[in-house]
């Protein structure tokens, strides 16, 4: 049996206390879900990020409104592609910006489990949209991804139809249709 979900939403967390829990996340054999939004300045969040390399029963991690460096993100990317198990990530809130996302892009079709993403509530411009969009083209799982109220995004209309972006719109929306079809 064993813990299910654990939540630690707006809680200043130490870095120690960080690396703590991410040793305990990579040999844990029953957490599915885990809520770290919020959690203050965390000097790094690599060993987290590492220890998802290992844990094969979490299924969403919602780590949004924090703040996350250039190691971190590249940590992050690493970790999606090896975790096959997790299925659902919440990066909202989380100023990233085009470089981010061109990131994410860039190693999505070595995203084998991720089926929803969510990038609300950011900073990226197009760049990091057509990032996203040309690595979706090589990804079969992801089946939803949400960029409501980011900086391209001009009011967040939950149909994903964004004023001046609407062929970029229509290419995401074909290839995650394409996605939930196979």
């Amino acid at each position: 049996r064993g813990l299910k979900v654990l939540i630690f939403d707006d809680v200043e967390l130490s870095t120690e206390t960080m690396n703590e829990l991410a040793q305990s996340i990579r040999i844990n054999t029953s957490l599915e879900a885990l809520h770290l939004n919020n959690v203050g300045e965390i000097a790094s969040w690599k060993s987290m990020f590492e220890s998802l390399h290992d844990n094969t029963t979490l299924r969403t991690l919602k780590i949004g409104q924090n703040q996350f460096d250039e190691k971190d993100m590249q940590a992050f990317v690493e970790a999606l592609c090896v975790n096959q198990s997790l299925r659902s990530v919440t990066l909202s809130g989380c100023d990233l910006v085009d470089d981010d996302l061109i990131l994410i892009g860039d190693r999505m079709s070595d995203m084998k489990g991720l089926e929803d993403l969510d990038l609300s509530f950011n900073s990226f411009g197009t760049k990091g949209v057509m990032g996203l969009r040309q690595g979706l083209s090589s990804n079969a799982s992801l089946q939803q991804m949400s960029l409501f109220d980011s900086a391209w995004n001009v009011g967040g209309h939950k149909t994903f139809s964004c004023e001046g972006y609407a062929n970029e719109n229509e290419m995401i929306q074909d290839l995650l249709k394409r996605n939930r079809a196979s």
